[in-house]
């Protein structure tokens, strides 16, 4: 917030202005996961008729500036890591439900990150479902 001429302006800056996308290969990916406290959030979103999965994943990506690490689970999976400029992890899952649904989870070492991430997430696809919350370093890839 500034004050300019005794008005208020708000600028609000998302979370993902701070990101970078950071190349690893799933082993670094897996010893992230494992060796490091990660917040979780987890949300599904239904897709726009126009929207399928591989665009959602590719929007997701672009949004959040992390990059695919891999797929998994006969590709109905993507694995994609960045990092903020404080160094903090960003681990995003993007899994495939249905042909229009995909569930969508955020872990980071910073608690307000994932849940500002995944509200990023939320807002671009316009969205009304529950989120999920959990606090969890275990391993997310099946």
């Amino acid at each position: 917030q500034r004050r300019v001429h005794g008005t208020t302006i708000n600028i609000p800056l998302p979370c993902s202005l701070f990101l970078k996308a950071i190349h690893l290969t799933p082993s670094q990916y897996q010893e992230v996961i494992k060796d490091n406290k990660l917040y979780s959030r987890k949300k599904t979103l239904t897709l726009a008729a126009d929207i399928d999965v591989a665009r959602a994943l590719q929007t997701i990506s672009q949004l959040l500036r992390v990059k695919l690490v891999e797929m998994v689970d006969s590709n109905s999976t993507a694995c994609l890591y960045g990092q903020s400029s404080q160094g903090h992890h960003v681990c995003v899952q993007v899994k495939a439900l249905a042909e229009w649904e995909i569930n969508v989870e955020v872990r980071t070492s910073d608690d307000l990150l994932s849940t500002s991430l995944l509200k990023e997430v939320q807002d671009e696809f316009k969205t009304d479902t529950k989120l999920v919350t959990q606090e969890s370093s275990e391993d997310f890839i099946s």
